[in-house]
């Protein structure tokens, strides 16, 4: 009896498996296609970190008082001193360790007819960024 019930499903799995390697064999083509376009969309592109970066910054810095620029930018936060200056090329703000940009050659705080400005470079590409009125 039981020769009976099984002699009509013989080899039913084996089929099914190389159907779904079929299919899948002729979506792996579209699939890698859509993922070539995608892969400039996930690229890490540093000037939109920048930005991001400095706005931040520029929160901190609107809510910030007494301003110094002499290269490096010395301000009152919340009744407490702080400097933002380059060390290992990243721009830090101290107390503390909060880094803003990072692998930069260079950052230069100014101040441009009372409107502090950051004037950075990387990858021999110089950046000029207004920060703050003061």
């Amino acid at each position: 009896m039981r020769n009976l019930r099984n002699t009509g499903r013989r080899g039913f799995i084996l089929t099914e498996l190389i159907i779904v390697l079929i299919a899948s064999m002729f979506l792996m083509p579209i699939g890698l296609s859509a993922l070539k376009v995608l892969k400039p969309m996930i690229s890490f592109r540093e000037e939109v970190q920048d930005e991001i970066a400095l706005t931040q910054l520029k929160h901190i810095l609107i809510v910030s008082e007494d301003f110094a620029a002499d290269g490096n930018l010395s301000f009152i936060y919340h009744r407490e001193p702080c400097v933002l200056r380059t060390v290992n090329n990243h721009l830090i703000l101290s107390p503390g360790t909060q880094i803003f940009l990072s692998e930069i050659d260079s950052a230069v705080f100014e101040n441009r007819n009372g409107i502090i400005t950051l004037t950075y470079e990387r990858n021999g590409r110089t950046y000029v960024r207004p920060l703050v009125h003061t």
